[in-house]
């Protein structure tokens, strides 16, 4: 898979490395008050911020240059009792600091206490995200699903999304999805009850037009 024809392609963390850091992810999520995901999940730990920075940031730099940051972080699960399938979508929105109106950027939302926005597609093609696999997984705990090359296709109102040859992403724990914001992505609900663990990482590499600030991770 190549990033920029493709929209996506893989890394990885070796298996060794995620045992002490699946269980404090287990432990966020269990702290959590939803239980099944929680937003900024790396201002929640110092141990997962530090491994974000050592191992993840090196990767994100490979694709994103070495000014790459880290923007937002997501930990969540996939479980029978917190199931859900997700439509075909792109990423399109952006966490910051505080709203502050400049050109191109709107609308506005608040979820959680987080204040995001849709940017110029500029900023979204501009960015990446790695997702951090910390189980196997397939179509039966709802992998991921993509269609190669629509990142091309830049934003897309979500009913004009029309996937035109879809890629159930199987993966092993310690893989790392490398993934452009504007692929066409989706995922099923989950048949087997077996977990499916994800950290996701949102990275920029440029600063936002002042007044805006991006809220980090």
């Amino acid at each position: 898979m190549d990033l920029k024809r493709d929209g996506y392609c893989w890394d990885e963390i070796p298996v060794d490395r995620l045992s002490k850091i699946t269980k404090e992810c287990d432990r966020i999520l269990k702290g959590s008050s939803k239980g099944f995901g929680i937003r900024g999940a790396v201002r929640q730990s110092a141990d997962l911020a530090m491994f974000a920075d050592q191992a993840l940031v090196p990767i994100a730099q490979k694709y994103l240059g070495v000014n790459a940051f880290l923007v937002r972080s997501i930990l969540f699960d996939k479980l029978l009792d917190a199931n859900w399938a997700v439509p075909w979508h792109q990423d399109v929105t952006i966490e910051v600091l505080e709203k502050q109106e400049v050109e191109g950027f709107g609308p506005w939302s608040i979820k959680d206490g987080v204040v995001s926005v849709q940017p110029p597609t500029s900023i979204l093609e501009n960015m990446i995200t790695l997702r951090l696999h910390f189980d196997d997984t397939d179509d039966s705990n709802g992998a991921l699903i993509v269609d190669p090359g629509s990142h091309l296709n830049g934003k897309k109102h979500i009913q004009d999304i029309r996937p035109s040859g879809p890629v159930i992403l199987d993966c092993r724990a310690g893989n790392v999805l490398v993934m452009k914001p504007l692929l066409y992505h989706a995922s099923n609900r989950s048949t087997s009850g077996n977990p499916r663990r994800v950290l996701h990482l949102d990275f920029a590499s440029t600063p936002l037009p002042r007044p805006l600030t991006w809220k980090r991770a």
